[in-house]
């Protein structure tokens, strides 16, 4: 099969540089369905949303422009988006605090591992763990993870050493306005 594709190019040898991929989160959520022989909607639902009591929560790929039950977006923001694994999820600002909450607490046993930042092959450390950016700013450690879509912003963000968090979302395009405002209350947390 790789035959097939012909020659690969990279951009950069493997284990030398960091760089964010969506497909890459596109391509462990089908790995999971493969694996688990679920949809990635269902096995989420079973081993996290359920189990945290996050009732506002799902994966949804359409075809409807959102999910049973959710609110619609603004028809300037259709269609809804079809991938999953970069995106997909659909969710509120409290069901983000118990994610928070449960991750602060290690509710499910993943935290230490999330949370630990990569290196690349040479030694050098990234301020990237699993789907978490992880930095030290100042005495404090900050774990966050944001997000855009069109017409849709969102950030999540966890101070473990003052058992803090927050979320903030947004039916806007504003990165700058969101990092700004987590900034603001992320200083405020400090």
């Amino acid at each position: 099969m790789l035959a097939a594709l012909g020659a690969l190019h990279l951009e950069q040898p493997p284990g030398s540089t960091y760089a964010y991929s969506n497909v890459g989160y596109i391509c462990l959520g089908r790995i999971i369905e493969r694996i688990s022989g679920e949809r990635l909607d269902a096995v989420a639902r079973a081993c996290l949303f359920e189990p945290l009591a996050m009732r506002s929560t799902t994966f949804w790929s359409g075809p409807a422009l959102h999910p049973p039950n959710a609110g619609a977006l603004p028809s300037s923001l259709e269609p809804a988006p079809l991938s999953m694994g970069d995106g997909g999820l659909w969710t509120s600002v409290s069901d983000l605090l118990l994610w928070n909450a449960a991750l602060l607490g290690d509710a499910l046993g993943i935290s230490q591992t999330l949370h630990t930042a990569g290196r690349l092959d040479d030694g050098t450390p990234l301020d990237y763990g699993w789907g978490v950016r992880v930095v030290r700013e100042g005495a404090l450690l900050v774990q966050s993870h944001g997000g855009a879509w069109e017409g849709q912003t969102a950030k999540l963000v966890r101070l473990p050493d003052r058992y803090a968090s927050f979320a903030v979302l947004a039916c806007d395009s504003s990165v700058d306005r969101i990092v700004a405002l987590s900034s603001a209350l992320q200083d405020a947390l400090a």
